[in-house]
């Protein structure tokens, strides 16, 4: 399970285990937040952590957000051969370790086996600007490779 909080004021995504579903052990922060990463709410500002695994890599969507409308809607997406160990991100390294941007809140990502096909939702409170006013929203959702991402 994949949880957020706080860790030394900064914003944290954590893994926890169960073998139960009733206890959880802590494993390990997935995700840190430090340094002069631009959003340091007293709650954190990491929330809603997703991870699903494409083409080999693990990718940890994480709406980043201290909840203005103006970056409500901001999920930062990291990349790793580890689903426990997304790094660290302290802001001044952002064009190193976020290999993507979206105009999303909370968003889950799935794969249709009937279709073949992958989507990505988003959500949010009312009058934050999302798709379906108080309600989910859903679209496909196209993996572009990092090439034609960096522009190369």
């Amino acid at each position: 399970m994949y949880a957020t909080g706080i860790q030394d004021r900064y914003g944290v995504v954590s893994v926890f285990e169960s073998t139960d579903w009733v206890n959880w052990r802590f494993l390990r922060y997935a995700l840190q937040t430090s340094g002069n990463a631009p959003l340091n709410p007293p709650w954190g500002a990491t929330e809603s952590p997703f991870v699903v695994r494409y083409a080999g890599f693990y990718y940890l969507f994480v709406t980043y957000t201290d909840s203005r409308p103006d970056n409500y809607h901001n999920t930062l997406v990291f990349r790793s051969s580890d689903p426990l160990d997304f790094g660290v991100y302290n802001g001044d390294n952002q064009a190193e370790v976020v290999v993507a941007r979206l105009h999303a809140h909370a968003p889950e990502v799935v794969y249709d086996d009937v279709t073949a096909s992958w989507y990505i939702t988003t959500c949010g409170w009312r009058n934050y600007g999302i798709p379906i006013e108080g309600a989910v929203a859903i679209a496909r959702l196209d993996w572009q490779p990092a090439s034609q991402v960096d522009g190369e």
